[in-house]
């Protein structure tokens, strides 16, 4: 490595920041296979599946509401206002 570079390999072989004196292995998080205690998302969420997943339902809901907002007013204008006969398949024939 050149002397400009933060990072120098000791005679040992590990690599150490010459500006924070970190090893290579310290700037490495643990991660949930090299550390047990190391908690996953899967775990934090898992008691709360039933609450995440009304929330989700009342999401979509309110997404497919929003979606079909202008339609009850597309049916008021042309067939109220504008006089134009219902669909077939609404005015029961």
């Amino acid at each position: 490595m050149n002397s400009l570079h933060p990072l120098r390999e000791t005679k040992a072989g590990k690599v150490v920041c010459t500006v924070t004196g970190m090893t290579d292995s310290s700037r490495i998080p643990p991660t949930s296979r090299s550390s047990p205690r190391a908690l996953r998302l899967v775990d934090l969420v898992r008691p709360h599946w039933k609450a995440l997943t009304l929330a989700l339902v009342a999401v979509l809901g309110e997404t497919l509401t929003s979606i079909l907002e202008p339609w009850p007013i597309k049916v008021v204008v042309d067939n109220i206002l504008q006089s134009k006969p219902l669909p077939e398949f609404w005015a029961g024939r």
